[in-house]
């Protein structure tokens, strides 16, 4: 079973394939939708266990000197 994360203070420069990378270090991604600009993305991971893993190790930390926020959403 999969896993969408609500992405947030992304910084407007953040690209969906700097979003694939920094999140596939934690498990599979099986999609990313971002707008460039607007500072927020769904991500869907391919696996339940590695989203609420990516939501918690990476909620808080720096991408693109920006420190997003993760959350899973149910």
């Amino acid at each position: 079973m999969s896993r969408v994360l609500y992405v947030g203070n992304l910084n407007d420069h953040t690209t969906s394939k700097q979003l694939k990378e920094h999140f596939s270090k934690l498990g599979e991604v099986a999609r990313v939708c971002s707008i460039e600009g607007i500072g927020s993305a769904i991500i869907l991971m391919a696996n339940e266990e590695d989203g609420l893993k990516a939501a918690k190790k990476l909620n808080n930390t720096t991408l693109d000197d920006h420190r997003i926020m993760v959350s899973a959403l149910s």
